[in-house]
């Protein structure tokens, strides 16, 4: 199993606007080969930090990943989104 986790900096005044978009990406990317599951949280301590939380079956599943998901929803998440932070995680 791999796991990345997506730290989004978020525009404060547009939290709800990015939940949306956020969720609809997250939805999508349930359907991409290899992609075990994806859901979005929200940080209790920064309103401003939005996660995206992937599970893929292996890094290799994941890097396979064309990113079309990702570019049919970038235009809704671009105008909010101020930066971000990657990690990940492999069962050994």
């Amino acid at each position: 199993m791999y796991i990345c986790l997506i730290k989004n900096k978020v525009s404060p005044d547009h939290i709800t606007e990015y939940l949306e978009g956020a969720k609809a990406f997250a939805e999508d990317m349930k359907s991409v080969d290899g992609c075990v599951d994806a859901y979005i949280m929200q940080s209790d301590l920064d309103k401003d930090i939005v996660v995206n939380v992937e599970v893929w079956r292996s890094k290799e599943d994941k890097t396979n990943d064309d990113g079309s998901v990702f570019l049919k929803h970038k235009p809704n998440l671009r105008p909010y989104f101020l930066g971000n932070e990657f990690e990940s995680y492999n069962t050994k």
